[in-house]
């Protein structure tokens, strides 16, 4: 006969007791609500005209410091001014990609004048996981045209003029690669829609299949109003410009054009403002070369005049960047965020100080 202790039976007594009390905390542990996921709002010193700042939505969200952002998966959004890039594609090995909403692209320029941080905050929140496209919907950063980083507009004589602080990587076909820039131009007329290109000097330097970047060399050509080629190999204007035997040309309608005939395997890449032209060794070690002169282009407009882009300039006759409140998707594997720039000014009115606000929605 089976017998069952008084210390058995207080026993079962307490498993009893503790069944009901089991069953009801895990009911409550499948009925509490998710974690909320990260969100923030950040202030980011962009202000230097030369070097990015790099941000993270790891950690709830931070600046973080990168010293190759070709190579490094440290960051996911980049900020320079009014420049937004993204680390994926052409920009950084992350694999991060965008989608523009460009919900605010079709307004009147008058809506613009009404639109705060806060009056936009419902449209912001209000976007979440049903907004996400397809997944090929989503792009990263690649090349596109350049058809006026290599010139700027002087407001103190009211004329374009070079801008040589940037230059471009050139792939050359068999001939090699090669890193040129424009130095110097000269033109006629006095405004940007009235200037003529009537001259101007490029300096460059060669690189030899599997070798290194050779001394600057220059060669300026005159247009006489035609426009007029150059070849590198020789740093002379070719007087009958045909299939591979040039690679640059200019035009009087303020025009730089690269070789595009695809039997000729040429191409450029746009080297950072930060990269020394002269300290540079080599010009065959960008990701991609577009067949034109490129500049890195993705889903985040690099441009104030693009009502897609987070900024448009000088709407009131001001001189200021205005906020567009275009809201941006951001993924990153499974994970996407949504983005939105609201000041391009600090409190005290410095300009670049850009203040972002950001959520994860998947």
């Amino acid at each position: 006969m089976l017998q069952i202790s008084p210390a058995g039976v207080r026993s079962r007594r307490f498993a009893l007791l503790a069944l009901p009390l089991a069953l009801l905390a895990a009911c409550e542990s499948e009925s509490a609500p998710p974690a909320p996921l990260p969100s923030g709002t950040l202030q980011v010193d962009a202000t230097s005209q030369t070097a990015f700042r790099y941000f993270s939505f790891d950690n709830n969200g931070a600046v973080v410091t990168v010293t190759d952002p070709r190579t490094s998966s440290a960051w996911d959004v980049a900020f320079r001014r009014f420049e937004v890039r993204l680390n994926g594609g052409v920009a950084g090995p992350k694999g991060v990609v965008g989608f523009n909403l460009a919900n605010n692209a079709a307004v009147d320029t008058s809506a613009y004048h009404a639109m705060t941080a806060e009056n936009q905050r419902a449209a912001f929140e209000a976007v979440g996981a049903a907004a996400i496209p397809a997944d090929t919907a989503f792009r990263a950063e690649a090349l596109g045209p350049d058809f006026s980083t290599w010139f700027r507009f002087n407001p103190a004589a009211n004329t374009i003029v070079a801008n040589s602080q940037l230059s471009w990587r050139l792939r050359r076909g068999a001939d090699g690669f090669a890193l040129f820039r424009v130095a110097s131009i000269t033109v006629a007329g006095n405004s940007m829609t009235t200037a003529v290109l009537q001259a101007a000097t490029i300096e460059y330097r060669l690189q030899a299949p599997g070798g290194v970047l050779g001394p600057v060399q220059s060669a300026t050509v005159a247009l006489g109003g035609q426009p007029r080629s150059l070849s590198l190999s020789t740093g002379a204007v070719v007087d009958a410009p045909s299939g591979c035997n040039w690679d640059l040309r200019l035009t009087p309608g303020v025009q730089l054009l690269v070789n595009a005939d695809p039997t000729c395997n040429r191409g450029t890449f746009p080297s950072d403002i930060t990269e020394s032209f002269t300290a540079l060794t080599r010009a065959d070690d960008a990701p991609a070369y577009g067949p034109f002169l490129a500049l890195v282009s993705g889903p985040i407009p690099n441009s104030f005049t693009d009502r897609r882009a987070p900024f448009l300039y000088d709407l009131r006759r001001d001189q200021r960047m205005t906020p567009t409140f275009n809201i941006f998707l951001v993924r990153r594997g499974a994970e996407v965020y949504r983005f939105q720039i609201t000041d391009y000014y600090s409190p005290s009115a410095q300009p670049g100080v850009l203040t972002v606000r950001w959520a994860r929605i998947r």
